[in-house]
């Protein structure tokens, strides 16, 4: 890949030498994971913790927004966003990776753990997350949290712990629907 030369407009070329910006870049610019630039970007993101928090902010404004020119009083607009915001912040805070954290070389051997943690998927947090919320449907739950238990059995967090009990709070109504569809109790 040959580098770009810098070759400035002819009409610019004083104003660019008056101030020394006709001079090329001091290494080409490269696409890549060796990119290797004097400021480089940071990547800002907000932690995990704060989405909950940011849901309800975001949430509220769009309440106040949407309760400007209603006839409702404005409180439930703002109460009803902030709180839609809120769980939609909670599902990101479940949903997200937790960050790794390095072992600690001052700890002894045994208190570290000896395998790397496996963690869940993206996919395995949410069928963990839907199938606990709706495993009180006798099917769907079933399906939902037979899905999260086979994505999450091998991940060492939390959604393999949440898919079990969804699995078997599941298990148990699909079980009761069907003794009590079977004794002609539900039409």
């Amino acid at each position: 890949m040959a580098a770009v030369q810098f070759r400035p407009i002819h009409f610019l070329r004083p104003r660019l030498e008056q101030y020394g910006l006709n001079q090329p870049p001091a290494r080409p610019a490269r696409c890549g994971p060796d990119n290797d630039f004097e400021h480089p970007m940071k990547n800002f993101r907000f932690s995990r913790w704060t989405a909950p928090l940011l849901g309800v902010i975001v949430g509220s404004f769009c309440g106040l927004r949407a309760g400007l020119r209603a006839q409702i009083p404005l409180v439930w607009f703002v109460t009803i966003g902030a709180a839609i915001g809120g769980l939609a912040g909670a599902l990101i805070l479940l949903l997200e990776p937790a960050a790794r954290v390095p072992a600690n070389p001052d700890l002894p051997a045994y208190l570290q753990r000896a395998s790397p943690i496996n963690q869940s998927g993206v996919v395995g947090r949410f069928l963990a997350v839907t199938g606990s919320l709706l495993c009180w449907f006798p099917v769907l739950g079933l399906v939902l949290n037979l899905i999260g238990w086979a994505l999450n059995r091998k991940s060492d967090d939390w959604a393999r712990l949440v898919s079990l009990i969804g699995l078997i709070i599941a298990a148990g109504t699909s079980t009761l629907f069907v003794v009590l569809l079977s004794l002609d109790i539900i039409n």
